[in-house]
């Protein structure tokens, strides 16, 4: 098959791994955890609130309610911009769509302008690799990008279009999150730039230049942070944190897992073709007289990252390191080290890159990279998250929110009161327009989580697993039944004998209505039970 024609297959492949959005539109499975659950709904409760411009300490009505700067999404922010000017799901299609474009164009170009590898099928075919992993949605371009960075820092050194490539760094930061990757790209970036001051002796201008505009724009883009460490809006549910730490065994097995699985929000999928080239690669190293050392120092480099960061991550919450080190020096308590793991999709990335244009050299050899790649295309697709959420879940994005139900429920309640969930998440009325007393924030405050576990706490004492989840951490902070358990997605629970909460409490913070999954069977006022078969979901509505 001709160059031009693999291109073409490449071509549909990336447009059939698109195409649930165009076909099925709101009838696609997408992922529900970290996705659906949260950031979906926040996004469009903000816009709808009318408030994506309003100041960090003004309340969000509908949302407990907590201040605007409970919600992440600021106004420079590129998702939140999409998600201004379309419609929820439009905007999330959208958003998916040119995370997948922009990683494989950023690969592409890396791969073959920085790192001078040919524009050939297994460059081609390694990008669209690349451009097909399961990227956490609302991590946007955080590690989609990176290669895209990195493309531009080295156009930048090489002083390429120099304003053009700025405006980029602009965007980049404003696509991408300051959290989640940006703070250990600009310490990467920093020693990288330290590297070419000591070796030249020369200021590297353009380059120090580039790294002063990711710097500010990354600064303004997240502007509501850096006043909020100022002046803090309220004192965090995340101060109260209690963190599990590991035992050395478990972190061995933190170490093993992150190095063959690779992290869920940071997949690399190097658990089949990935690892079998990089194999391969080593095996025939020393059996076939070509030396191709510029392909196994990538390799080496690669792995190098992999191992090191796949240390890190373990390290990170193992018992010794955060008693005796973590907890004691400051630039270790005030960055997040083992977000280094978002570099390793990259870096198996350009692994699976160097070993299969090594192993392309050998006569004996060549023809498996072709089956190689094909099966990481096939890999890739299965570990999608539409085949991954039709697999576990079965819930299409349609039935998740049920608008129909939801909009039939509206008849039945005051609007003006607010609302609980009980056995499904609250995004999912939050997302409908109601008024949520729960939620699924990761930032939010300390007082608020106090008074909600107040009113909750007869049930959830009752079960000690989800005692110590809701006080040790909190970010989901549900209505949550100790009969059903934490679990409650797979509970195959139809009722509950005694759910124990403290009403009282609970009208006065607002709350009038429950949305239950479950049949409630100790006094809670019926008003309706919606349960008709185009529903998805079958809800008892309850008064309290």
């Amino acid at each position: 098959m001709s160059y031009s024609n693999i291109k073409y297959l490449y071509f549909l492949i990336f447009l059939l791994y698109c195409a649930p959005f165009v076909i099925l539109g709101q009838d696609a499975y997408l992922l529900i955890h970290d996705t659906l659950d949260s950031n979906h709904s926040w996004a469009t409760v903000l816009k709808n609130s009318g408030l994506y411009f309003a100041p960090s300490t003004q309340v969000i009505p509908s949302l407990a309610p907590l201040p605007r700067h409970a919600i992440s999404f600021h106004e420079f922010d590129f998702i939140s911009l999409l998600y201004y000017f379309f419609k929820p799901f439009t905007a999330y299609s959208i958003n998916f769509i040119l995370m997948h474009i922009i990683a494989f164009a950023g690969f592409f170009l890396f791969a073959t302008k920085a790192l001078n590898y040919k524009n050939n099928y297994i460059t081609l075919g390694c990008a669209l690799c690349f451009s097909l992993l399961p990227f956490w949605p609302f991590s946007n371009l955080s590690v989609a990008g990176l290669p895209l960075l990195l493309y531009v820092f080295h156009q930048v050194y090489h002083r390429e279009k120099l304003i053009f490539h700025f405006f980029i760094l602009f965007l980049f930061s404003s696509y991408s999150s300051l959290i989640l990757s940006g703070f250990v790209y600009i310490v990467l970036l920093g020693a990288i730039y330290i590297c070419l001051l000591l070796k030249y002796k020369k200021p590297q201008i353009p380059f120090l230049t580039a790294l002063i505009i990711y710097i500010g724009s990354s600064v303004l883009c997240n502007y509501r942070h850096f006043l909020n460490l100022i002046d803090p809006v309220f004192i965090s549910h995340r101060s109260g944190f209690n963190p599990s730490t590991y035992t050395f065994s478990e972190s061995i097995e933190s170490f093993l897992s992150v190095l063959i699985k690779s992290h869920y929000h940071f997949s690399s999928l190097q658990g089949t073709s990935i690892i079998i080239s990089i194999v391969l690669a080593a095996l025939t190293y020393t059996t076939f007289k070509n030396k191709d050392l510029k392909n196994f120092k990538t390799i080496g480099f690669a792995v190098c990252v992999i191992l090191i960061t796949s240390m890190f991550f373990a390290l990170w919450k193992n018992d010794f390191f955060y008693e005796n080190i973590r907890s004691k020096i400051l630039l270790l308590k005030m960055f997040n080290f083992s977000r280094l793991i978002t570099l390793q999709p990259l870096a198996w990335g350009l692994a699976f890159l160097a070993s299969l244009t090594y192993l392309a050299k050998l006569k004996k050899i060549k023809y498996v990279v072709p089956l190689l790649i094909l099966i990481q295309i096939i890999y890739s697709f299965r570990m999608s998250d539409f085949v991954q959420n039709y697999k576990k879940e079965k819930i299409t994005y349609r039935q998740f929110y049920d608008k129909k139900m939801f909009n039939e429920v509206k008849n039945y309640i005051d609007p003006q009161y607010k609302t609980l969930s009980l056995g499904i998440h609250p995004s999912i009325a939050l997302f409908n327009g109601f008024n949520c007393a729960d939620f699924y924030i990761p930032n939010y405050p300390m007082e608020y989580k106090k008074q909600f576990i107040r009113a909750s706490q007869p049930e959830i004492s009752k079960n000690k697993k989800i005692y110590n989840y809701v006080m040790n951490w909190g970010s989901r902070l549900y209505l949550f039944s100790s009969e059903a358990g934490i679990n409650f997605t797979k509970s195959n629970k139809n009722s509950i004998d005694n759910l124990e909460i403290n009403r009282t409490m609970f009208k006065e913070m607002g709350v009038r209505y429950i949305f239950s999954k479950y049949k409630i069977n100790n006094g809670y006022k019926l008003i309706k039970h919606f349960n008709d078969n185009e529903f998805y979901w079958k809800i008892y509505l309850y008064e309290i």
